[in-house]
């Protein structure tokens, strides 16, 4: 997957912000029960999309909070032939070494 992330906010004085953004191809191991119980077509591997925030103090940079959405998708047809998608949002706590 390729992305861009961007870094430079207003505020990262108080809380330090970052957003990315990024596109490629997913492979699942197995379908995913979510995609099978929407969608009578799906597949392991489809194309994916992904957006991002991340957020830390000042203090301690190098743990953050990260919140986004992952999506994946046949984009209307083009991998596998699927015309379905699917998304999950995410939440966690990142350590950066």
């Amino acid at each position: 997957m390729a992305y861009f992330r961007w870094l430079l906010f207003p505020w990262d004085d108080y809380l330090d912000t970052s957003f990315a953004a990024g596109a490629g191809v997913s492979y699942a191991t197995s379908v995913a029960a979510i995609e099978a119980k929407h969608y009578e077509d799906t597949a392991r591997f489809l194309g994916a999309l992904m957006f991002e925030f991340s957020f830390s103090l000042p203090h301690v940079p190098q743990w953050s909070l990260v919140t986004g959405i992952h999506h994946r998708s046949g984009a209307g047809g083009v991998f596998s032939g699927v015309h379905g998608a699917s998304n999950a949002w995410v939440i966690g706590i990142r350590y950066s070494f």
